[in-house]
C-alpha cells in the first residue's frame, strides 16, 4: 500500500461521523430499544388507564379519559418522528422497508394513527356511544409492544448474522492463506526430491 492512500485512509477514520452515522448507531443499540420499550409500556399504560374509565367511568370522568386520549397523541408522534429519522438515515424509504416487519409496524402505526382520528371525531359527536369503539381501536396498540419485542430479535439475530459473516470472511481468508502454504510447502517438497 503506497503511503499516501495509508495516510488517506487514517484521515478518513478520523473524521467526525456524520448526523445519519450518529443517528443510525444508536438507533442499534440496547438503550435505543429500551427507550422504545418504555414509551410503549407508558403509552399502553396510558391505554389501559383510558380503558378503565372508559368502561367504568361516569360522566365526570368523561373529561380525564379525554384528556387522556389527547395525551396519547404524543406517542404516535413520536413513532413517527423515530419512522421519518429511520428513512432519512436508510437513505429512503425502499431502502427503509426493506423487510415485512417494518413494512407491519409502520401499517400498525399508520391504523393507530387513522383510528385515533376516526375516534376524535365520534368522540366530538357522540361521547357516549364510542366507549366501545375506544377499547377496540386502542387495544390495536398493544400489537406494538408485540413488535417491539419482534423488532429486538430481529436486530439481534442481524448482528449474529453479521459476526457470523465477519467470521466466515477470515476462516476462509484463512482457508486460502493456509491452502497457498500448503502449495508452497509441496513445491519444496518436489524440488527436495
Amino acid at each position: 500500500m503506497c503511503p499516501r492512500m495509508h495516510h488517506m485512509d487514517i484521515e478518513k477514520q478520523l473524521q467526525p461521523y456524520t448526523t445519519k452515522q450518529r443517528l443510525a448507531r444508536f438507533f442499534e443499540t440496547r438503550r435505543f430499544h429500551y427507550m422504545i420499550i418504555g414509551i410503549v409500556f407508558t403509552d399502553l399504560s396510558l391505554l389501559l388507564v383510558g380503558l378503565v374509565l372508559a368502561i367504568y367511568g361516569t360522566r365526570e370522568t368523561l373529561l380525564a379519559n379525554f384528556i387522556l386520549f389527547l395525551f396519547s397523541w404524543i406517542f404516535p408522534t413520536i413513532f413517527l418522528t423515530e419512522t421519518a429519522l429511520k428513512v432519512w438515515v436508510a437513505g429512503g424509504p425502499k431502502k427503509y422497508f426493506n423487510t415485512s416487519i417494518k413494512k407491519w409496524d409502520f401499517g400498525i402505526l399508520i391504523f393507530s394513527v387513522v383510528s385515533d382520528i376516526a375516534l376524535y371525531v365520534l368522540l366530538m359527536e357522540h361521547a357516549s356511544a364510542t366507549a366501545t369503539l375506544v377499547i377496540i381501536f386502542r387495544l390495536w396498540k398493544i400489537i406494538r409492544l408485540f413488535h417491539v419485542y419482534a423488532h429486538m430479535v430481529q436486530i439481534k439475530n442481524d448482528k449474529i448474522r453479521e459476526q457470523i459473516e465477519a467470521r466466515n470472511m477470515e476462516l476462509e481468508h484463512e482457508l486460502a492463506r493456509l491452502k497457498e502454504e500448503n502449495m508452497k510447502l509441496r513445491s519444496e517438497l518436489e524440488i527436495c526430491h
